[in-house]
């Protein structure tokens, strides 16, 4: 079946009020999908009730915005999507017009109608990024200051222009634009989240454009009407967060001054605060100015639904409420689990409860040193736990920590298992369309950097995919950044994921297109970040060889180093007491072809396998006699006496 040609995407928070004309204004046989924010006014459900062809997706809480659209996203099958708000509607033909102009512009990512209030007045369809000026002075001064940099809403648009943002009640962007920039950032709840996404598009390369012949009706600020304090807290998070995360100059600079701009305003309303419009802005500004005095907690504001709820337990054990029953008195059920991973320092173990399964991650705290350091500088399970929270209030993808639990001689915690996904170096070996999922493995990662995620081991290892779509796992080596991972951190995770052996190199170019393919300018200059990465590449793998070789050394002496060739790698010296060694001839022999006397066994990571080899000799198995390393990588083989 042919893909429809536009989707449109509703979401849907309590807004019965507004749902009908909104739905009303659809033209039939477009495909709708509506997701619901946990409202519980029956709206949503009416709304299926009277167009049973419309797409019901349901969210147990308040979301958010972006979130919510996401997830409406994933489903549509259009060629093009348009975001519809609740307390918009559409006039006849709005969506074939903005549909036709992408078709006739290739150049152009997003398009919006002109926006109107129910009055026939204009309203903004566009707006200019976020600025300094924009934060602390008037918006009425600004435009007659400086029209061409704030323009004016009733400014007379004939023909189609090119502006900076659009507004997001009426937004219709290309397919190719979401595959190629990601979705919109979850870490904004509401508000300057499609302007954020806006910029990213503009980045890659592509247009905002305002159709002034498609024309909606904008009832302005539902949300904002129905929660206004809170949702003025609301605004205020996203705009500290786009500052941070676009404007990192500028930012200390907003936060210095914001609270004394929100002090003197407060202060000025309250000469006027008889007056109900001005008490109201009172009543928000109040609310704002109070927030940041009290370090701007989470709580206030719209985003605290987004957080599961987490239940304590008798023994001390923190479960997300739907996980309670599994880990109710842990410590008895314990016997049901079984251990498939075992070292010095952590156990995994696997738990099946109540028809799920879970994987255990047991850190073991074995002396009074490792107890004092989680006491003053917190265990691994809870830098983990902590790490997992976070990625979801970003609105990553995760396989997410259900339970921890900390005590004195250990600390764990609990993350489900999730059947039908799997390693995605498994899936990429295995895969048929290995070029779109490496290149969306790359716009994946792109996606976690510029959300501030890093990795210290970032390989395919750690990403589960089922698909085509990706989740993080292992949060064990994990730092979030404020804002997007600095350029010099990413480099080094991609260098990082470049020495993964299983992974072709034509694949790993996939990769870092995929990676790259978000920002025009990188794009363009792909080989001057591939050559770096190699770099990179060789850096870390000589300071790992000599590392492992120096420890392998120090516990066995008997071994000389050679290089010959492409290959380097170390020999068991030939000892008149001992047989079987070698001399440095004979080792570089091995080289040439002169391997018929051993027996080899190829190692993705040669050095970390002669290691390995070395210990087993000690507890009776066979010593290797030579260890091949291929310059510049970590691959190789090791030779055994037959």
């Amino acid at each position: 079946m042919a893909a429809p040609r536009v989707s449109v995407i509703v979401v849907n928070y309590n807004g019965g009020a507004f749902m009908t004309p909104c739905l009303e204004s659809i033209p039939a046989g477009v495909e709708t999908i509506l997701v619901d924010n946990g409202s519980t006014d029956g709206s949503s459900e009416a709304a299926v009730a009277r167009w049973p062809s419309i797409v019901l997706l349901k969210n147990p809480g308040n979301y958010g915005f972006a979130r919510a659209v996401n997830r409406g996203v994933a489903v549509a099958k259009g060629k093009h999507l348009c975001l519809l708000n609740t307390d918009a509607r559409l006039a006849p033909d709005t969506l074939a017009i903005l549909a036709d102009y992408l078709d006739g512009h290739p150049d152009a990512g997003m398009v919006t109608a002109q926006l109107y209030r129910e009055n026939g007045k204009k309203r903004h369809s566009f707006a200019e990024y976020p600025s300094l000026a924009g934060a602390f002075l008037n918006k009425s001064l600004l435009r007659l200051v400086a029209p061409g940099r704030f323009p004016s809403k009733n400014q007379d648009v004939k023909e189609p222009r090119e502006v900076d943002t659009l507004i997001g009640a009426c937004l219709m962007f290309r397919r190719e634009v979401l595959e190629q920039i990601g979705p919109l950032d979850e870490g904004y709840f509401l508000f300057l989240e499609e302007t954020d996404w806006c910029l990213r598009a503009q980045r890659a390369g592509w247009k905002m454009v305002l159709v002034p012949d498609a024309k909606a009706i904008h009832i302005l600020g539902l949300t904002r009407q129905l929660v206004r304090v809170r949702a003025r807290i609301e605004y205020t998070r996203s705009l500290f967060r786009y500052f941070r995360r676009t404007l990192p100059a500028s930012y200390p600079f907003l936060r210095l001054f914001f609270p004394i701009r929100s002090l003197i305003e407060f202060l000025f309303q309250t000469l006027g605060v008889f007056l109900p419009k001005v008490r109201r802005r009172w009543q928000e500004t109040g609310a704002v100015l109070g927030w940041q005095l009290c370090g701007t907690p989470r709580g206030w504001g719209l985003s605290g639904a987004i957080d599961p709820k987490i239940i304590q337990l008798r023994d001390g054990t923190f479960v997300v409420e739907e996980h309670m029953e599994a880990f109710n008195d842990f410590d008895s059920k314990r016997r049901a689990a079984k251990t498939i991973k075992d070292l010095n320092w952590k156990r995994t173990q696997l738990y099946p409860a109540g028809g799920r399964t879970y994987y255990i991650k047991i850190y073991k705290v074995p002396t009074v040193a490792k107890r004092l350091k989680n006491l003053f500088l917190g265990s691994r399970a809870a830098h983990e736990a902590a790490m997992s929270r976070e990625v979801h209030r970003l609105g990553i993808p995760q396989a997410p920590i259900v339970a921890i639990r900390e005590t004195g001689d250990e600390t764990w915690v609990a993350v489900e298992k999730l059947e039908g996904w799997a390693q995605l170096q498994e899936t990429i070996l295995a895969a048929v369309d290995r070029r779109r999922l490496c290149r969306d493995y790359g716009r994946f990662a792109r996606r976690l950097h510029e959300s501030g995620i890093w990795q210290y081991d970032f390989n395919p290892t750690n990403i589960l995919v089922k698909d085509g779509e990706f989740r993080l796992i292992d949060f064990e080596r994990m730092k979030i950044y404020p804002r997007a991972v600095p350029v010099s951190e990413r480099l080094q995770s991609l260098a990082k994921m470049n020495r993964v052996p299983a992974v072709s190199r034509t694949d790993r170019l996939r990769f870092l297109k995929g990676y790259l393919d978000s920002v025009k300018v990188e794009r363009e200059d792909w080989k001057t970040t591939a050559r770096e990465i190699v770099r990179l590449h060789g850096m870390q793998t000589d300071h790992d060889l000599d590392r492992s070789e120096r420890r392998c050394l120090d516990e066995n002496r008997d071994y000389g180093a050679f290089e010959s060739g492409e290959w380097r790698g170390h020999y068991l010296k030939k000892r008149a007491e001992r047989p079987g060694g070698l001399t440095l001839e004979e080792a570089k022999a091995l080289t040439n072809g002169a391997e018929a006397g051993y027996r080899w066994e190829p190692a993705a990571n040669a050095i970390e396998g002669w290691q390995t080899a070395n210990r087993k000799a000690k507890e009776g198995g066979p010593s290797p006699v030579a260890v091949l390393v291929k310059r510049a990588s970590s691959e190789g083989k090791i030779a055994f006496p037959k």
